[in-house]
């Protein structure tokens, strides 16, 4: 289907353009010619345009720069122009693009592993802070907990729907280490009073070292419970709560000595709790 008035389009191939003149596609309206070019360039990987697409990089701050940020990974990859201050380009979309594009490797350049936390610090889009969060959990544990550490500052993303899901994702896939999440939460400055921690990630923590039923997870949920009712006791209840849910369905689970004790500590749960622990007291009470 053509309109009336529609006039045919000359035949053409942008492969067979030299790249000096290729790289004016990226600026075209139509996304397929911008795509195109993208994909002929990435093909190509001719070097000699990269000078005129590191300083349309710099110079504009709407979509050519996240064209010309693509291009140039296609060419030679991100980090040779961290340079440029990618991490601090006034297009939000470049700086998300750029911690993705460095993450897709699953490390952190020792360039940018030097100053990430204060990136991210200070990172004022949340739309970015939700690509670092979703990057920060490809990374190694080292520089994923540390990430982890500076997105926690932001607790305004406590009413955003999607990043404190984000964050949870990217602290529990280091949750296999236990000492680590405690050094976590013991690091971050009142972690057990951050919003993100109190709406969303509490709970979260509770239920994910209760289900391995493990001794080695219940240790750390008893070093957790007892931080918590030491900084924010109705956290703390909070957690035993979810501690309660996320057992309830496992039978013959008895918890180690350390965690009932932390678990008396904290009134004790409920009846049934403590039934289910064998309690006799509890179980002649019920």
């Amino acid at each position: 289907l053509i309109a009336k008035n529609a006039k045919p389009v000359k035949p053409f191939d942008l492969g067979k353009l030299p790249s000096i003149e290729l790289i004016e596609y990226l600026k075209h309206p139509n996304r397929w010619f911008r795509q195109t070019t993208l994909r002929i360039l990435g093909d190509r990987k001719d070097e000699s345009v990269l000078p005129i697409l590191k300083k349309w990089l710099i110079e504009d701050q709407a979509q050519l720069s996240l064209e010309c940020l693509w291009a140039i990974y296609q060419i030679e990859g991100v980090e040779a122009s961290l340079k440029f201050g990618l991490l601090d380009h006034k297009n939000p979309k470049v700086r998300a693009w750029t911690f993705r594009l460095l993450c897709d490797e699953k490390r952190l350049p020792p360039s940018v592993s030097q100053f990430v936390d204060g990136f991210v610090y200070s990172e004022p889009d949340v739309e970015t802070r939700t690509q670092i969060a979703s990057s920060a959990k490809r990374l190694a544990k080292e520089h994923s907990l540390r990430i982890i550490q500076s997105l926690l500052h932001h607790q305004s993303d406590s009413t955003d729907p999607y990043q404190p899901l984000l964050i949870w994702w990217a602290i529990e896939s280091n949750c296999e280490h236990g000492d680590q999440i405690i050094e976590l939460t013991r690091s971050t400055k009142e972690f057990w009073k951050n919003r993100l921690v109190v709406d969303h990630l509490a709970e979260r923590l509770a239920k994910r070292f209760t289900l391995p039923a493990q001794r080695s997870s219940f240790i750390t949920l008893a070093t957790l419970l007892e931080d918590a009712h030491r900084n924010n006791p109705d956290v703390a209840k909070k957690m035993l709560n979810a501690v309660e849910t996320a057992s309830k369905s496992m039978t013959n689970l008895v918890f180690p000595q350390e965690l009932l004790q932390v678990i008396t500590k904290l009134g004790g749960g409920s009846l049934e709790l403590q039934v289910r622990q064998k309690d006799m007291p509890s179980i002649q009470k019920a």
